[in-house]
C-alpha cells in the first residue's frame, strides 16, 4: 500500500506477472473456480445463520462504498467473501482458496481496486456483483452462485490488465 491508498503499482504487477498472461488468466481462472465452488456449496448448505453473516458483509461493503472509503471497502469485501467461504463450511476448499488468492491478490487478503481512477467504478461494479450473488446464495440457486461469482472473480483480471494497460 503506498500512504494507506489500496493501490497495486504496474511495477509490483509486472514483478509478479512479468508480461506472462497465461498464467495470470490461469491463475485468475483457479481462484473463479474457487470462489465460485464456495458460493455454490454456500448455497447448498448454507444456514440462516451463515446468510446473516454474508448479509452483514454486504450491508458493510454497502456502506464503504456509499461513503467513497476505499480501505473500508477492501476490508468489507474480504469479508463479504470470506463469510461466504465459511458458509461452504470446507475447510480444504478454505485453504486452497486463500492459497491461490495470495498468487494473485498483490495485497492479499485485501482486494486491489487498481488506480485511484479505478476505485469508484470498480467498487461500484463489485457491489452490483455482490448483491446478485447474495442473493442466488440465499435462494439457494447453486448454478447462479456458481456463475456470478465465477463473473465477479474476473475483477482482477480487469484490475490488473488496465493497470498494465494491456486492456
Amino acid at each position: 500500500m503506498a500512504h494507506g491508498q489500496p493501490v497495486a503499482p504496474r511495477d509490483s504487477v509486472v514483478r509478479i506477472f512479468g508480461t506472462d498472461l497465461g498464467k495470470l488468466e490461469a491463475t485468475i481462472d483457479a481462484i473463479a473456480l474457487g470462489y465460485s465452488l464456495a458460493a455454490e456449496t454456500a448455497a447448498l448448505r448454507g444456514k440462516p445463520e451463515n446468510f446473516e453473516r454474508i448479509s452483514a458483509a454486504l450491508g458493510s461493503f454497502r456502506d464503504a462504498v456509499a461513503a467513497s472509503d476505499p480501505r473500508a471497502a477492501q476490508l468489507a469485501d474480504g469479508e463479504f467473501h470470506h463469510a461466504i467461504i465459511e458458509s461452504a463450511e470446507q475447510p480444504m476448499l478454505h485453504d486452497i482458496i486463500r492459497d491461490l488468492d495470495a498468487k494473485i491478490s498483490l495485497g492479499a487478503p485485501l482486494h486491489i481496486w487498481g488506480s485511484i481512477e479505478q476505485h469508484e467504478p470498480m467498487q461500484r461494479r463489485a457491489l452490483e456483483d455482490h448483491i446478485a450473488i447474495f442473493e442466488a446464495i440465499r435462494s439457494r440457486d447453486r448454478q447462479a452462485a456458481f456463475d456470478l461469482s465465477y463473473d465477479h472473480a474476473k475483477i482482477d483480471l480487469d484490475i490488473i490488465l488496465e493497470l498494465l494497460q494491456l486492456q
